[in-house]
């Protein structure tokens, strides 16, 4: 090899590294399923794309050190609210659920116990420096993984409810109004209020709201009681 060559191989291989302590490596993986597997979405860190997550997929990214916003979006979003260290290695299982029409992406932060291993399942080649990993509490972290997600799936349920209902019912309204018969009036009036709270529900329930209480839960602040009390079991698939 050229004298020169090796040179500029080595100048090139310490800049890689210089650069990998100074930023947070985020590893953000999807197993090859047949679940959901024609859905892709787009992996951003707040606005800035990553990439996108396809089936069998792993995305190597570096992180600016600090609070990070990682967010899975399509017509619905999941986000993993992270704070990420230089020189520190993290891990992000990312997914599809399967709703009522489309499939809504999932994310969540796990340890590197569940993410080394899942990898090497899809990248047997990519090589994990396991010197860097980031240490933080298992269960903790998963569970508020667990429940971002879960809120996130709540707001989305709620939202196509909300609208679903406010257009089902309008319809009906206009229906009845059509008829021409005063004696149908007052169950147009009734009509019409229903519709006007599943517009309602749809519109209480939207992406900055959730946003906050995301936000609010991943600083230690616990979800409000009337929140906790929507979720459902399927929530949290």
């Amino acid at each position: 090899m050229n004298p020169k060559h090796l040179v500029t191989l080595m100048v090139l291989f310490c800049s890689i590294l210089a650069h990998a302590q100074e930023y947070a490596t985020v590893y953000f993986y999807r197993s090859a399923s047949l679940k959901g597997a024609a859905i892709n979405y787009n992996i951003y860190d707040d606005t800035v794309l990553i990439g996108k997550m396809t089936p069998g997929q792993v995305l190597m990214y570096y992180a600016k050190p600090g609070d990070r916003q990682f967010i899975a979006k399509m017509e619905s979003k999941s986000i993993a609210l992270m704070t990420v260290d230089a020189g520190k290695s993290y891990f992000v299982e990312c997914g599809v659920s399967i709703g009522v029409v489309v499939g809504n992406p999932t994310m969540r932060q796990v340890s590197s116990q569940r993410g080394i291993p899942a990898i090497a399942k899809i990248n047997p080649n990519l090589k994990i420096n396991t010197a860097q990993l980031a240490e933080f509490t298992l269960d903790e972290t998963e569970f508020k993984s667990d429940t971002v997600r879960a809120l996130s799936n709540l707001f989305e349920r709620k939202r196509k409810g909300g609208k679903t209902r406010g257009v089902v019912f309008l319809i009906w309204g206009v229906a009845g109004l059509a008829a021409g018969d005063p004696a149908v009036l007052p169950g147009v009036i009734t009509l019409g209020v229903i519709s006007a709270t599943g517009f309602s529900q749809a519109s209480k329930y939207n992406g900055d709201y959730l946003d906050l209480l995301v936000k609010e839960y991943q600083g230690g602040k616990p979800l409000p009681p009337k929140i906790k009390s929507k979720f459902k079991e399927k929530d949290f698939r």
